[in-house]
């Protein structure tokens, strides 16, 4: 009788590691729960620290024919959830019957550089782990590293015009898929002014001015 239960102990033990070994990704199999949301594209979200996060997704880009403008969506795990896996796809962008074709939009993989020593007075952009280099998102599926490691994964997409797209306001949208389970969608709305930049530039581009206030992006430094 005691040799059975022993068995029986032992049989349950094997059993419940095994469907915890069989549980699919890090978290368990259960649904993933992250925030996306869309920060200033000039706005360096660190890759390890907690930000507070209000306002709907959305890529909003405001820009003249013949230009590349660029704006980002950073992924934020909940609920200690870890994304082993996620794609983005953006479709076609609208405005009547005019088109900005998804050959003309391009996906990039924040990666980061840990800094270890801050050299500014600068509290938004201290030591930690800061976004720089821009990797192509078909390179990070391709290396498998399109996943998130830390707090925060920011994406960055570039929308390119040419001399002759009409003007208006163009439409789409972004869908993020997590873990091949659940699927975000973020609208897409580019506004295309009606003059475009001519292909060689000559007006001045860089002014001395504080690099405290450079660093600071936009908004309250810059008049």
């Amino acid at each position: 009788m005691k040799k059975s239960r022993i068995l029986l102990v032992a049989l349950s033990a094997v059993i419940a590691l095994s469907s915890s070994a069989c549980g699919g990704n890090a978290s368990g199999g259960k649904e993933p729960t992250v925030k996306v949301w869309t920060p200033y594209a000039t706005q360096k979200i660190m890759r390890d620290r907690s930000y507070s996060v209000s306002s709907e997704p959305v890529l909003k880009y405001e820009m003249a024919k013949n230009e590349t403008e660029g704006a980002q969506f950073i992924i934020t795990p909940e609920n200690d959830y870890k994304v082993e896996a996620f794609t983005v796809e953006v479709t076609d962008l609208a405005c009547g019957d005019s088109v900005i074709a998804k050959k003309d939009i391009n996906v990039y993989l924040e990666k980061y550089v840990r800094i270890v020593e801050q050299i500014n007075h600068n509290e938004a952009y201290g030591a930690g782990y800061t976004p720089d280099p821009l990797l192509p998102f078909d390179k990070a599926i391709e290396y498998k590293e399109n996943k998130v490691e830390g707090l925060n994964q920011g994406v960055y997409i570039t929308v390119k015009t040419h001399k002759y797209t009409p003007a208006g306001t163009y439409t789409g949208s972004c869908k993020i898929n997590v873990d091949g389970k659940k699927t975000y969608n973020v609208p897409v709305s580019v506004t295309v002014w009606d003059f475009a930049i001519s292909d060689e530039v000559h007006t001045r581009s860089l002014f001395d001015i504080w690099s405290s206030y450079l660093m600071n992006c936009e908004l309250e430094n810059s008049p």
